[in-house]
Formats: structure tokens, C-alpha cells, sequence
């Protein structure tokens, strides 16, 4: 998989929100988005947007920009190391063993959503307890629905038998 295309797709389509104080920290009297998070929720900006919630941070999208590198965005999925994965619906944490890091991941997976590839799945729908959600997102339960690879519905169906 090349990264470098991968982070300048994303780059180009793709930047957090913040959820609040969980992504947030002070410094004295000025307030700092962690893990380069672009812009905050009550920007003007983010409502121009498609907002994926990725539990801990929303993904905003550009949909325009987004639409501009679907086909890049196809090719880099289909040279996933594990097509079967993808498919089946992985976690941001295994997929972020193969993009370099969690907030990448997630990108990936808002990016994904907003194109229609798959949906981005949250604790809650797992009737995870509120209270747990966290810890268990922490552990990987924000998946997808899965990806059905565009190589594999372009070739041409054999009969056997």
C-alpha cells in the first residue's frame, strides 16, 4: 500500500472535529485541538462538511474533494495487504496496524463511510453500556461494515458444476 498517496488523499478530503474535552487540552488561555485536529465544532466551516462520528472525534469531509479521489481512494483499498479483512469489517486498531496510527485509521474509515464504501459502526450499536463505550472503543470496537472489493465484483462470475 503506498502511504504517501494514502495521507495525501486524506490530507486533500478529510480533517477531525472536536468532541469536546476528551480531544482538548488547555494551555493558559489557549485552547489546543490534539491529534491536529483542524477545526472545532462550532467553526463556521464544519458545517460545509460531512460529519463522521468516529466516537472519540468526528471525521469531517469534504464531499467534493472526496468525490475528486474515489478512484485513488478504491486503488489504495484494493492494495490492502488483507482483502479478506476488509471485507469482513475491521477495527480502526487493524487498520491502523496498517496505516501507521489510530487518527489515520479513523480518517480512513470517515472517508470510506462518506463515499459509500461501507458504514462506521460505534460501541453503542453493539448495545455496549454507555459507561463502558469508551474503554471498549479504546480496545477496537469502532469497525466498519465492511468493504466489497471493486477488483473482485468487476471479474466475471464462473459456474462449476
Amino acid at each position: 500500500m503506498n502511504k504517501a498517496r494514502l495521507m495525501e488523499v486524506l490530507n486533500d478530503s478529510t480533517c477531525f472535529i472536536s468532541k469536546g474535552a476528551r480531544t482538548e487540552r488547555k494551555l493558559p488561555n489557549i485552547p489546543v485541538l490534539l491529534w491536529g485536529l483542524l477545526l472545532h465544532a462550532s467553526d463556521p466551516l464544519a458545517k460545509s462538511f460531512e460529519l463522521v462520528d468516529c466516537h472519540f472525534v468526528m471525521v469531517a469531509v469534504n464531499p467534493v474533494q472526496a468525490e475528486a479521489h474515489r478512484q485513488d481512494f478504491i486503488e489504495l483499498l484494493e492494495s490492502f495487504p488483507n482483502q479478506k479483512k476488509l471485507q469482513d469489517g475491521p477495527s480502526y486498531k487493524h487498520i491502523a496496524s496498517i496505516v501507521g496510527d489510530d487518527m489515520t485509521a479513523l480518517r480512513v474509515f470517515g472517508l470510506g463511510q462518506t463515499l459509500g464504501l461501507w458504514n462506521v459502526m460505534l460501541p453503542d450499536q453493539f448495545g455496549v453500556d454507555p459507561e463502558l463505550a469508551d474503554e471498549v472503543a479504546d480496545l477496537g470496537l469502532i469497525v466498519t461494515t465492511g468493504y466489497h472489493s471493486q477488483v473482485a465484483n468487476d471479474l466475471p462470475k464462473l459456474a462449476f458444476g
